[in-house]
């Protein structure tokens, strides 16, 4: 659950969830409402929201480089 530090975990296999879809463009609205809304510094908020992916998305982002 995001909160002021974390932010919205999300994974590709919610965009095809029958109960909840939760789209990447959905996803990218909070992602933008939050890092408006946090006290964390700038540098840091790109690697907290790769931290927060999960699913596929995880794997993927596993390989690039901090």
């Amino acid at each position: 659950m995001a909160n002021g530090d974390t932010p919205p975990p999300w994974s590709p296999e919610v965009c095809h969830d029958p109960v909840y879809l939760y789209t990447l463009s959905e996803y990218k609205f909070d992602v933008g409402r939050w890092a408006a809304a946090t006290k964390v510094a700038e540098e840091r908020k790109a690697i907290l929201v790769a931290m927060a992916l999960e699913g596929s998305a995880r794997t993927v982002i596993d390989d690039l480089d901090t």
